[in-house]
């Protein structure tokens, strides 16, 4: 899994990656533990290469106060070049 991210960033790296604004869009509580979260998900690139917009879905579960992201559904964004993200 780790080998598999890492692989994921670097391909954004490598496509000139700088940086990312996420936002909330909405975030529907299931219960006081339990909720989906969808974001929006500006991604800057560097000068000269126009800005890609991506949207998740997200379950998330609160940890003590903290909430922490369980699982992402990405439904909205450009597919990077036709690399799969596995090690």
């Amino acid at each position: 899994m780790t080998a598999a991210i890492r692989s994921f960033f670097e391909n954004y790296r490598e496509d000139g990656y700088v940086g990312v604004d996420f936002g909330a869009c909405s975030f529907i509580g299931q219960s006081s533990d339990f909720a989906i979260a969808d974001r929006r998900w500006p991604i800057r690139r560097r000068a000269g290469n126009d800005s890609w917009r991506s949207r998740t879905g997200n379950n998330v579960r609160s940890d003590g106060g903290e909430w922490k992201i369980l699982m992402v559904t990405a439904y909205e964004g450009k597919r990077l070049r036709n690399k799969e993200h596995a090690p």
